[in-house]
This record gives structure tokens, C-alpha cells and sequence, in this order.
């Protein structure tokens, strides 16, 4: 009788769980559907549009200039059936690959459908919005149950960054999508050494590789994930023992407690000499077919490339490199609180994430992070902190700052992160689930708003973070506020 009560019950929640899942994802495509109709095009807009209708009509390369095909080739994907607009190659400005004049000629001119082609495009990148969406869900779902899936996509879905870009044909949405995609088929890779999990983490890293240049710092990512998988197994590092049996100064103690979090994450079970040699062989094999598939998203081009003077492949890829090195040396003019600069500052990003992420987001990612301090033995797969941590690091390092939009990516690792507080579901911490709901509801109402102020939106802190932080810039910086 129980046990059927209990069956019962599982079952009933199970069927509340995936049509509330189901629900979030329709009012996330409803809401944002509406935006893409009636939103005025953003000023990079036209530039993308162009791109991919070039990938799509010509084959040409000649218009990416900085950037990798695959986002302007998804975005384009509907754009390629579109009957009233003319090829690229053309229009004047094509030959000597202006952008500016090509986007002039496509689409500003008489009769031109304007409206239609950005729909198209946009909804493009819908689609990849809802798939990003259902993986956070499915990834959080994995880790902590199908309520923390559900928290999850409860907070991806009502995120106003996320809805803003969800909306916009820039490459931005399909490089924090597919970073995501590669993460997690790389952990599920880790977890269960497989051939098809192999091959699905080589296609997704090259997919992500392929949609933005920012998608390298994978490579260090995975890299580091996988040396901390076989560092674990090989029984080398004695770090928890040591932490636990030493005797530090007492201004270490801080430290220590660090040292021995770290040294009890992400442990996934013993490997023998054997398992360590299949996880770095098939490492390598991830990498090769990543390439492979990036080569493929450059239709396989191969030519000449000018600095070295030598026959390579993805030539155009190695312009797009080259291109973002010279454009971080010579930074990037912005204005950011009272200040203009070339040069950028090293507070932008983490400002900039404090000021425009939800502020409900923040409390409980602060929730999950004291709350990991205290049991010593964190809940998220290891390449969930390392490629936050690295992009934030290279973020701040960057001359280039124009925007929340750079740090995108990192936005769905925080709401895994954010999710894992509602763990204690299962041992029945009533308050502390009680407390976890208000924060999820409570500040997500600021996206319950017109669409147009998604991109500007900035979080009830915002004015008391800035009062805080310009006197301290003032003094520090010395810069005039």
C-alpha cells in the first residue's frame, strides 16, 4: 500500500514536472517572439544579416572579418530561402569586401523587406535560446533532481540577458549555447568514457569553436578538467590529507579551508594506468575532430596565408585571429562610468556582471557558495567553476569592453551553480526551500516587462553598487566620475 502510494505520488510528479518544463519553454519562446517581431534593428544587426546571407548565397568567406561562419550560418539558415533578396556578390562593395556598403545595398534599399529578413534571422536565434534553455535544465536536472532542473530553467527562462539576445541575430546567444552544449558533453564524456559521447564532445567543441573566437578558452577548459580527472585517479596528490593533517600559521587558516575544498572536488571515482591512457588518447581524438569540424564550417578552404607565405587550412580562421589579437593591442574606445578609454579597465566585467545580473541570481549563487564552504564537498561537475573562472579572468585582462554580452557564456554555469541550493529538497530542509522559492520569484518580475528594456535592464542594486563603487574609483583610479 505504501509502496504503491509512493509510486503514486513519483509519478504524478514526474508528469508535474516535465508540463511545467514544457510550459516555461513555450512563455520563453511566446515572450521572445514578440520582441524579434517588434524590435527595431540594434546597430551590428544589418552586419551579421549580411554575413549570413553571403555564407549562404555565395560561399565567400571575404565578409566574416573577425569572426568564425557558423553563427552567421545559423542565423542565415532561414535568410538562404528568403526569394526578394539579391546575392551579395552583387551588390557594389562586395569585391572589396565592404560590409557597410553591402549592408546598404541588401537591405536599405527601396522595397527591400526589412521586417521579414530580421524575423528570420532573429528566430534562428530563438531557436538556439530554446535549446540552450532545455540543456541548462537537463544538465541541472542530472545533478540535483528534477526540481533543480526545473529551478534552473526557471531562471534561464525569466533571465533578462538571456531573453534580450535570444532576440538578436548577433553572435552572442549561439557562442554561449554552444560553449554550454561543449561543456557538458565533455563532462558526460569524463563521467562515461564512450564512443558516442567521444564523438558528440568533438562535434559540439568544434559547433562552439566555429561560432566565436572568445569559444578557445575551451581549450584550456577541457584541458584542465581532464589533467584534474587524471590527476584525482592517479592517487598523486595527497592535497586532502595534508590539509587535514597539517598545522598551518593561523593567518592561514583561510587558506587551508580553500585548500582543502579544492583538493575534495570533482571526484569521480579510481582510474587505472589503463583509464588514464584512454581518457588523454581520447582527449586527443576530441581535439582532432573539433578541428575537423571547424574546417568543415570554412568548407574546407585551404590557401595561401599571407604573414607566414605558406599553403594552410582556414586561412580566413587564422585572418579572424589575427584580426582579434590586433584588435585587443590597440584596445577598444569606451565609456564606462564617467570615463573614456582605450585602454579598458580590469572592474568592467565584474561591475558590469553585479550590476546587470539579476539580483536573485546573485543571492543564490552566494547561497550555494557558503553553503559548499560549509560541507566541504562540492555538487557541480569540475569544468562548471573552471570556465567561469577562466573567462572571467581573461574578461578582466581584456581591452575590449563593450558589454554585458561578453560575458554571456558564463551565465548559464552560474545558474547550475545557483540551482544546486534547492538539494536539500530531498532531505526535507522546509525553510531553507521556502527561502530558495522567494528568491527565484522575487526579483525575476523585472522581466515580466516590455521587451525593449531587456537589453538595458539592470538589477535593483544597481544605483547603490554604483554609489558604492565611484568613490572608490575616484580614489583608486583616480578617474573623474
Amino acid at each position: 500500500m505504501h509502496r504503491s502510494f509512493v509510486h503514486h505520488a513519483s509519478r504524478i510528479t514526474f508528469h508535474v514536472s516535465r508540463f511545467t518544463s514544457i510550459a516555461l519553454l513555450l512563455l520563453f519562446w511566446g515572450r521572445v517572439l514578440v520582441n524579434i517581431r517588434d524590435q527595431s534593428p540594434t546597430m551590428d544587426e544589418p552586419v551579421h544579416i549580411a554575413r549570413a546571407v553571403a555564407y549562404w548565397r555565395t560561399g565567400d568567406l571575404r565578409l566574416q572579418q573577425g569572426h568564425p561562419p557558423l553563427s552567421h550560418a545559423l542565423s542565415g539558415a532561414f535568410l538562404a530561402l528568403e526569394p526578394d533578396l539579391p546575392s551579395p556578390a552583387d551588390l557594389k562593395g562586395w569585391k572589396r569586401a565592404s560590409c557597410t556598403d553591402v549592408v546598404r545595398y541588401l537591405l536599405w534599399e527601396p522595397g527591400r523587406p526589412v521586417e521579414r529578413v530580421l524575423f528570420l534571422g532573429r528566430y534562428a536565434i530563438l531557436a538556439l535560446g530554446m535549446v540552450l534553455s532545455a540543456l541548462v535544465c537537463r544538465w541541472a536536472g542530472e545533478l540535483f533532481g528534477r526540481w533543480g532542473g526545473l529551478a534552473a530553467l526557471f531562471i534561464i527562462t525569466f533571465d533578462p540577458n538571456i531573453l534580450a539576445h535570444s532576440g538578436l541575430v548577433t553572435t552572442d546567444l549561439p557562442v554561449t549555447c554552444l560553449t554550454y552544449a561543449a561543456c557538458y558533453a565533455f563532462s558526460r564524456w569524463l563521467k562515461r568514457p564512450t564512443g558516442g559521447r567521444l564523438l558528440l564532445a568533438g562535434l559540439t567543441l568544434g559547433l562552439a569553436w566555429g561560432a566565436k573566437l572568445s569559444a578557445l578558452i575551451l581549450l584550456p577548459t577541457l584541458g584542465l578538467a581532464l589533467l584534474w580527472r587524471v590527476w584525482r585517479s592517479a592517487g598523486c596528490p595527497m592535497l586532502k590529507h595534508r590539509a587535514e593533517r597539517a598545522k598551518p600559521p593561523s593567518g592561514a587558516r583561510v587558506a587551508r579551508q580553500g585548500f582543502a575544498l579544492l583538493a575534495r572536488t570533482f571526484t569521480s571515482g579510481p582510474l587505472g594506468p589503463l583509464g588514464r591512457y584512454t581518457l588523454l588518447v581520447g582527449f586527443a581524438v576530441i581535439l582532432g575532430i573539433a578541428i575537423l569540424v571547424l574546417w568543415a564550417l570554412y568548407r574546407f578552404e585551404a590557401g595561401v596565408w599571407t604573414p607566414i607565405g605558406i599553403r594552410v587550412p582556414m586561412p580566413a580562421h587564422w585572418d579572424n585571429l589575427q584580426r582579434l589579437w590586433q584588435h585587443q593591442a590597440r584596445g577598444h574606445h569606451a565609456f564606462f562610468m564617467g570615463q573614456l578609454s582605450n585602454e579598458g579597465w580590469w572592474y568592467y566585467f565584474p561591475l558590469l556582471f553585479l550590476l546587470k545580473t539579476p539580483l536573485s541570481l546573485l543571492i543564490l549563487l552566494a547561497i550555494a557558495i557558503v553553503t559548499t564552504w560549509h560541507v566541504r564537498r562540492p555538487v557541480w561537475p569540475p569544468v562548471t567553476i573552471i570556465f567561469p573562472v577562466l573567462y572571467f579572468a581573461v574578461s578582466i585582462v581584456s581591452r575590449i569592453n563593450i558589454g554585458y554580452r561578453h560575458i554571456l557564456p558564463v551565465i548559464p554555469f552560474a545558474v547550475i551553480v545557483a540551482a544546486s541550493t534547492l538539494r536539500p529538497l530531498r532531505r526535507g530542509r522546509s525553510l531553507l526551500i521556502v527561502h530558495c522559492s522567494s528568491l527565484y520569484g522575487w526579483p525575476y518580475r523585472a522581466s515580466v516587462s516590455i521587451p525593449t528594456t531587456w537589453p538595458t535592464s539592470t538589477n535593483w542594486s544597481a544605483g547603490r553598487i554604483r554609489a558604492i563603487a565611484t568613490p572608490w574609483i575616484r580614489t583608486w583610479i583616480g578617474g573623474k566620475i
